[in-house]
């Protein structure tokens, strides 16, 4: 037989784990780095280490560790030569085909064209000098930002943001130039850009379970301390419960900026903070409907009090889903509702269906001595 965990010892589980993620939201610790990408800025020669400029700049490609094979090589000595070169899709260079920007090839500069039609693709490299190169792609230290202008004093230094939002954008540009010598600006940290995503995933999940489990926590210790007893819920107070969590939520996200998309600075405070909430509340309402299938669970079992539950969890899940669709134009979020949000939701919210099982107030009686810990 499988114990059921005391009802005190469970309420704490749910209070303690609110807690620790509204903290971690409202440290910023999941928040995308709002300080900015490393950089590091290095002096080299257009005319002679073009190859340096290649290796160390994301905005231009760098043709000659491409040709790491004997047809690459062909391939792009033709293109080099003058002539368009068509590749088929599956060719390990067709990534060129997306591809319009500079490149360097055998220490050369190259306006690359690639092109992609058919299943093929077109491969054209329009030979630059270095001066017509530096002229599109440097920019003088003076135009650039002061934190720009860090980098290439210090050596390196964080770039961020120009209005101090984090965004996948924050990049600096490839080449700067001061006093007639070249910079070339890289990140440090490559890895940068996945864990702005992963923070970005993560911390709507993490609001959803702050906002819920402490709004809900604190409803059943709030309740229980009122009555003087443990089992207090019955199927309409989890719901109003749920109902309360799913506004803390929307809140939550709004004002943490955890939501679907926080305000800008140039928006009304009020309607953009509607809109979070109105967006964000039914992941809370979802994820605080279980602990109505908790109560609904308990003996005395009813059908009927269980199918209303989990037809809240659904209809909540669904309603988001469809929600996100009209918000973006596009029909993804429902289908991502009916596949991953409702076992995510089921997954997230276990610990509240058990806290609403153990709060749950017996089918007959008004009191609970079993139920007191």
């Amino acid at each position: 037989m499988v114990s059921v965990p005391r009802p005190t010892v469970t309420l704490l589980a749910v209070l303690v784990v609110g807690a620790a993620a509204t903290g971690l939201l409202a440290t910023g610790a999941l928040a995308p780095d709002g300080d900015g990408r490393g950089y590091e800025a290095t002096a080299f020669d257009p005319e002679t280490e073009a190859d340096v400029l290649a290796h160390r700049a994301n905005g231009v490609t760098n043709l000659t560790a491409d040709a790491d094979t004997n047809r690459a090589r062909r391939l792009l000595d033709r293109a080099a030569g003058g002539e368009t070169v068509e590749i088929s899709e599956d060719d390990d260079l067709s990534y060129l085909g997306h591809q319009s920007e500079y490149a360097v090839y055998g220490g050369e500069y190259y306006y690359l064209n690639g092109t992609e039609r058919n299943g093929s693709v077109r491969i054209e490299l329009d030979p630059r000098t270095p001066d017509e190169a530096m002229d599109e792609l440097a920019v003088p230290y003076d135009e650039t930002r002061p934190n720009v202008q860090r980098v290439v004093d210090r050596g390196n230094a964080t770039v961020r943001p120009p209005n101090g939002s984090a965004r996948f954008g924050v990049d600096a540009p490839s080449v700067v130039v001061r006093d007639g010598t070249y910079y070339v600006l890289n990140p440090t940290n490559q890895l940068w850009f996945f864990g702005q995503f992963a923070a970005l995933l993560l911390a709507p999940i993490v609001s959803r379970i702050g906002a819920v489990y402490l709004a809900t926590g604190l409803g059943v210790a709030g309740l229980s301390a009122l009555a003087e007893r443990r089992r207090v819920l019955d199927l309409q107070t989890a719901v109003a419960l749920a109902v309360v969590a799913a506004l803390a939520h929307g809140l939550l996200a709004g004002l943490l900026g955890s939501g679907v998309d926080h305000w800008t600075a140039d928006a009304d405070l009020v309607p953009a903070l509607a809109a979070t909430v109105g967006l964000a509340s039914p992941s809370g309402l979802s994820l605080g409907a279980m602990l109505a299938v908790g109560v609904a669970l308990r003996a005395p079992r009813e059908s009927r009090d269980v199918l209303l539950a989990g037809g809240l969890v659904v209809a909540a899940v669904l309603a988001g889903g469809v929600l996100s669709a009209v918000a973006t134009g596009i029909p993804t979020p429902v289908l991502t509702a009916l596949f991953g949000g409702i076992p995510g939701t089921v997954g997230l919210g276990f610990l509240l269906a058990l806290l609403g099982y153990v709060h749950a107030a017996p089918g007959g009686g008004d009191g609970d001595v079993a139920g007191r810990a």
